[in-house]
C-alpha cells in the first residue's frame, strides 16, 4: 500500500506546485499593475497640485481685480462722470 501513498503525494505535490507556480505569476502581474498605478496617482496628484496652485493664484488676481475697479467705481470722478458717459453710450448707439 505504500507505494499508491507515494504515488498520490506525488500527485498532489506536483498540483501544489502547479498552484504556487501560478499564484506567484499573478502576484508578480498584480505587483507591477500596483506600480504603474502608483505612479498614475503620482502624476496626478502632482498636476493636481499645479493645478490648485494655479487656481489660487488667479482667483488673487481676480479679487485684486475685483479690489480695483470698486475703487474706481466709488471715486468722485467716475460718479461726476456718469452723466457724460451715459451721454456718448447714447451717442454711440444711435450711430451703429
Amino acid at each position: 500500500m505504500r507505494p499508491v501513498v507515494v504515488a498520490a503525494g506525488t500527485d498532489e505535490a506536483h498540483r501544489l506546485a502547479e498552484r504556487l507556480g501560478s499564484a506567484e505569476r499573478t502576484a508578480e502581474q498584480w505587483h507591477g499593475e500596483y506600480v504603474e498605478a502608483s505612479r498614475t496617482a503620482e502624476r496626478w496628484h502632482d498636476e493636481f497640485v499645479k493645478a490648485k496652485a494655479l487656481a489660487e493664484e488667479v482667483q488673487e488676481a481676480c479679487d485684486s481685480t475685483v479690489a480695483q475697479l470698486e475703487t474706481v467705481y466709488n471715486s468722485r470722478s467716475w460718479r461726476l462722470l456718469e452723466p457724460l458717459r451715459r451721454a456718448a453710450a447714447l451717442i454711440r448707439s444711435r450711430r451703429g
